[in-house]
């Protein structure tokens, strides 16, 4: 705890020291003045909420804590694990077998696995592994796509043939840990308003190549971290990735035939469905929070051009999620939720749009103020609002900087 408390501490003085170098380097020889004066307040209004969204992110993630997995079996829900793959032949064995490996009672447990047209002897390997699972008495369901459809679709399959009351996603090129499915539903079973729970991702060849240790360290700092952060704010997590989530079957059983519906300008959609069912349940009204305890090891990319289309893949969903659903869904949720807080309308198990009321803030802080709960949860959904708003307008306010400043180099050349 102390390593994350000095981390925060250099994090913050590191974005203040940030902001001073750039406000001596805009008034000593200043490059602003090639811009319009609009274009330069809008990027210094960016860089401001980007700065603060830094600071924030990083001092909600010094006080995050993940929550303890219930030590009563009897408790566990039953759980459906589902498993889409496409050409793993080489690794699909031993995402199998770490689910056989894991403590979680073998009685409540179901696996699915979802074979989506793969070209090599990947459905070879699924359906030898059926042999160990009957040893142990575990369910074991399979899956085959005549031709592949993608993704979402290998997701809709297996979740509609899930029976558990919690499903977990699990990508094919990812392993778990031995209590990770454990600590994992225990968000789902401790409160039953969380309806989806994120794991900790974790490159499992980091110590290979340099860029599976890159992407590491980018799956932490834009990824693990901010889920901390946004979880211990407002239980509110705007990403359950795919690699690792479980989902409480009742919350995403209503919108789960819209994933092969879904489409953007007309055309349909491939990609993104682990953001869409994150937004389906934020809409939805229940809680998503992130389990840092629940680890899953993934293998990552080992050459830059399968690392480039990777990053690519996840900026085309992003874009494609603020485009069609910021506005929509987003703004006027957070905005809600934050005015209720400010104005102070609530009543015991009064339940907003994030399930995020001043009581239960109170019990987990062991505060006895209804004020100061009511501050925190406010605290905590402007933390978001100003979270979402630099995701959603740094990247495109920067690239139209950069493109204005090509533009005059141009004119001068």
């Amino acid at each position: 705890m102390r390593s994350r408390y000095v981390y925060g501490l250099l994090s913050a003085l590191g974005s203040l020291l940030t902001w001073l170098c750039m406000h001596i380097f805009t008034n000593y020889g200043n490059p602003w003045d090639i811009f319009p004066d609009l274009v330069r307040r809008l990027c210094i209004a960016v860089f401001v909420i980007t700065v603060v969204d830094y600071i924030w992110t990083i001092l909600w993630w010094v006080a995050y804590e993940p929550v303890p997995a219930p030590t009563d079996e009897t408790t566990f829900p039953n759980v459906t694990v589902v498993i889409p793959v496409y050409n793993e032949s080489y690794f699909i064995r031993h995402s199998l077998h770490s689910i056989l490996q894991s403590s979680y009672p073998k009685d409540r447990l179901e696996v699915v696995v979802v074979d989506d047209g793969s070209t090599d002897d990947t459905w070879k390997h699924i359906t030898a592994a059926a042999t160990a699972y009957a040893k142990i008495a575990v369910s074991y369901r399979t899956i085959r796509h005549e031709r592949n459809l993608g993704k979402r679709f290998a997701i809709h399959s297996g979740f509609s043939l899930a029976s558990g009351d919690v499903i977990i996603s699990l990508d094919s090129d990812s392993v778990l840990e031995r209590n990770s499915i454990s600590r994992l539903i225990a968000p789902l079973v401790l409160d039953s308003r969380v309806g989806g729970v994120a794991g900790h991702l974790s490159v499992l060849n980091v110590g290979q190549k340099t860029i599976p240790r890159l992407l590491d360290i980018l799956f932490e700092t834009s990824g693990n971290i901010p889920r901390a952060a946004q979880s211990q704010a407002c239980g509110a997590v705007t990403i359950l990735p795919g690699a690792l989530s479980a989902y409480r079957t009742i919350a995403i059983k209503p919108f789960l035939a819209s994933l092969r519906e879904t489409t953007f300008m007309g055309t349909p959609i491939k990609h993104g469905e682990d953001i869409e069912i994150t937004l389906g349940l934020l809409y939805a009204g229940w809680r998503t929070v992130y389990q840092s305890n629940a680890v899953v090891h993934t293998i990552a990319p080992e050459d830059a051009t399968r690392a480039f289309l990777m990053y690519t893949r996840w900026e085309r969903s992003s874009y494609v999620y603020l485009l069609s659903s910021f506005s929509k869904i987003t703004w006027p949720t957070i905005l809600t939720q934050l005015g209720t807080q400010l104005l102070k309308d609530f009543k015991v198990n009064t339940i907003s749009h994030f399930y995020v009321d001043i009581y239960e803030e109170a019990k987990h802080s062991q505060r006895t103020s209804d004020s100061d709960s009511t501050s925190r949860t406010s605290i905590g959904c402007l933390f978001l609002l100003i979270n979402l708003t630099s995701t959603a307008v740094g990247n495109s306010m920067i690239e139209e900087a950069k493109e204005k400043l090509q533009k005059k180099k141009r004119r001068k050349e």
